[in-house]
């Protein structure tokens, strides 16, 4: 999939976690919202992913793609960008690990598990 060829939705927002001052001030959080039945993609693998990334669909039918890894806005915008083309999102991406769906409706913007987040 090509997120080239998408027709997606940037939104950015204030990011959490450490920063200073910064993180209180610009809004680096990135997430890409697309529409699942928009996505180059047969029916049974548009279904696949309503199912395995349930936690990442709203009751609209957008996928939300989120980083918030990086200190700027840019960097986290092309990211997401990465793991939408990759089809990584609802991974680790670290590990490559299915996030729990309890995680992702607890933070849908959750990059590692619960595990891997508590190494940091």
């Amino acid at each position: 999939m090509n997120a080239a060829d998408l027709n997606y939705r940037i939104v950015t927002s204030r990011s959490g976690g450490p920063g200073g001052q910064n993180v209180n001030k610009v809004e680096t959080r990135v997430t890409i919202e697309v529409d699942v039945d928009a996505l180059p993609l047969d029916d049974a693998q548009k279904q696949r992913v309503r199912e395995k990334l349930a936690g990442r669909i709203n009751k609209d039918g957008v996928l939300r793609v989120t980083s918030q890894a990086e200190r700027s806005q840019l960097a986290n915008r092309d990211r997401a960008l990465a793991r939408l083309d990759s089809g990584i999102y609802g991974r680790s991406i670290r590990s490559g690990v299915p996030i729990p769906d309890e995680r992702l409706e607890a933070d849908p913007a959750a990059e590692l598990t619960v595990e891997e987040a508590a190494e940091r």
